[in-house]
Order: structure tokens, then sequence, then C-alpha cells
């Protein structure tokens, strides 16, 4: 009998991964597909993070990618900043982060890039660009950006 629930179980489990495992579509064959928002009241660190997101997909994929205080309707929208981030979860937080913790999550069709301040949002824009985009930062004159002018993640 426990291992029908456990089949059970195991079956739940897999159909919650498959109805969550779409993909975020950032750019297709050089065209942006996603506009960053960035809140007007964000912080110094924050624009530089949502200028530097811009640059680097730009040379990763081509594209030229638009910083505005509000989403594109239809197209995805990556959230740089708490504030930013709360335009689509309200009850988004970076309570208990500190000055450096960040959060990388999506929301449906969305990201968000957000941290604490001072430079928690920063480094969610430069752990993403590496760890989901494959840029790498090898010394202050030598890095490797890819070429992806369709970038899904």
């Amino acid at each position: 009998m426990l291992k029908r629930y456990q089949f059970i179980y195991v079956l739940l489990v897999m159909i919650g991964i498959a109805t969550h495992a779409s993909a975020i579509d950032i750019a297709k064959d050089g065209k942006p597909l996603a506009t960053i928002v960035l809140a007007t009241d964000a912080s110094a660190p924050q624009k530089h993070g949502a200028d530097e997101l811009a640059s680097f997909l730009k040379q990763v994929t081509g594209a030229t990618f638009t910083i505005a205080a509000q989403p594109d309707s239809g197209l995805a929208g990556i959230y740089v900043g708490p504030t930013a981030a709360k335009m689509i979860d309200p009850a988004f937080s970076v309570d208990g982060l500190g000055t450096d913790g960040l959060i990388i999550r999506t929301v449906g069709n969305d990201l968000i890039l957000a941290g604490g301040e001072t430079r928690g949002t920063l480094y969610a824009v430069y752990s993403f660009l590496e760890d989901d985009v494959g840029c790498r930062w090898w010394t202050p004159t030598e890095a490797t950006i890819p070429s992806k002018p369709t970038l899904s993640f």
C-alpha cells in the first residue's frame, strides 16, 4: 500500500515540475523578446545592474534591450531590483538578505533579479549572466561572452 502512495506522490511531483518547466524567451534571432524593467526610484547600483544587463545581453544576442519603468505588453519582463520586483509580486521582499544577498526567480514568464542594498541586485545580474547566459570574466581585461542570437532559459 505504501508503494502506491509513493508512486502517486512521485507522479504528482513530476506533473508539477513539467507544468513549471517552460522556458522564458529573452531573444530570438537577434531580436529582443524581453524588456528590462527598472523602477524610477532605483538606486545607483540597481541602475548600473540594468545597464550592465542590457549591455551584455546585446553582446550575447545582438539585440538592443530597452530599460523602462513599465513592462512592454507582449514581452517578458526582466525586473531589476526589489522595487521593480514588487510590480509583479507585491509581497516580494529582500528582508534578511543583508547587503550582498540576491534573489533570481521567475514569476510566470518574467524574471526577477534583485537583492539587498547595496550590492545584492548587481550580484543577481552578474550571477544570471554567468550561470544562465554563460558569460565568463577571467580578468579585468579578459572575458568570454557567448554568441547566442536566440536566448531562452
